[in-house]
């Protein structure tokens, strides 16, 4: 993991603006000064990543406190959430057209840490490392980061 030195946010502007990837995992287990119960669903991890994406496609931040939201941008939100590794897969289709970000939910239901991981989800990670993937984050929701594939779960950043 890199080391923070500016609001998470300033890093999403660097990967928009400059063609970075960062690939960023919203879980509900912290070590942080707060901990959590550790759920497994109920805490707000894929309401957290689509309204993160919300802003990504157009909305406005205020919209999200002030319950005025636009349903165009949340059409667009939807259509850039996936639950598993193909979906995830033809969002990346090398080519088409550059999106504003990705929301892979429930990554452990789909790509779990097992002791074999199968070779889709192996090509899957290799191709997000090795390519320029046509989108400047993606977010994974998961309870824990260690639910989730080895080769996935070296991916992310934050």
């Amino acid at each position: 993991m890199p080391k923070i030195t500016k609001p998470f946010f300033e890093y999403i502007v660097d990967a928009v603006s400059k063609n970075y990837l960062i690939i960023a995992a919203i879980t509900s287990y912290t070590q942080a000064k707060w901990q959590t119960a550790n759920l497994p669903f109920g805490l707000g991890k894929t309401t957290l990543a689509m309204d993160f994406m919300y802003i990504l496609c157009g909305g406005k931040r205020d919209d999200l406190f002030n319950g005025t939201t636009e349903q165009r941008v949340w059409d667009k939100v939807h259509k850039l959430l996936c639950y598993n590794p193909y979906a995830l897969a033809e969002l990346l289709e090398p080519g088409s057209e550059r999106k504003d970000g990705v929301v892979y939910d429930d990554v452990q239901a789909t790509a779990p840490a097992a002791s074999s991981v199968p070779i889709a989800i192996r090509k899957l990670a290799n191709f997000i490392s090795t390519e320029r993937p046509e989108v400047p984050i993606i977010f994974f929701t998961t309870p824990n980061l260690n639910y989730i594939a080895a080769p996935l779960r070296k991916l992310v950043n934050f």
